[in-house]
């Protein structure tokens, strides 16, 4: 709880900042200003001025719009603890079909042949060779030759996670 409070207090801290800047730097450029001009107007001046600390004063405002959204809304990923709960929750941050695959490599105790992958329903040949080299790239699985066909694998790290 003590977290939640010091992140509220720099939050107030923050906004408090924030709201001075915005309304006292528009007073201290209009001190100097004269109600009424003659010549040369030093209202001009103070509009010059004023644009020119616009752009910094807009810059600021959606920095502490981005430090306020990091503070309150922080994302955190909790796995559940039971296996199937987990393996639901890895499946469903990959694509269908990759989820179909990887699916199968895991009912299968963690490595499958990509001949017994491509017969899964509506996963080709083309489509399973694809989507493997994919996960491989992404580093999911590991990809070896076993004769005619490949033997693929999902990462111990992952498995375990898995598990």
């Amino acid at each position: 709880m003590i977290q939640g409070n010091k992140k509220t207090l720099i939050g107030l801290l923050a906004f408090s900042a924030f709201m001075l800047i915005v309304a006292y730097v528009p007073q201290t450029l209009m001190r100097n200003a004269p109600l009424a001009c003659t010549d040369a107007c030093p209202s001009d001046k103070y509009i010059s001025e004023l644009l020119t600390y616009l752009p910094a004063l807009i810059i600021l405002g959606f920095a502490f719009g981005i430090g306020l959204s990091y503070l309150y809304f922080e994302r955190r990923i909790v796995l559940p603890e039971s296996r199937i709960d987990r393996k639901k929750a890895f499946l469903s941050m990959l694509e269908p079909t990759e989820s179909k695959i990887v699916g199968k490599i895991v009912d299968r105790g963690g490595e499958a042949l990509q001949a017994e992958l491509s017969r899964i329903e509506g996963v080709g040949k083309v489509k399973a060779h694809r989507v493997i080299d994919r996960l491989v790239a992404r580093g999911l699985l590991e990809k070896e030759s076993a004769g005619k066909t490949n033997s693929v694998r999902i990462k111990k790290e992952i498995m375990d996670a898995i598990k």
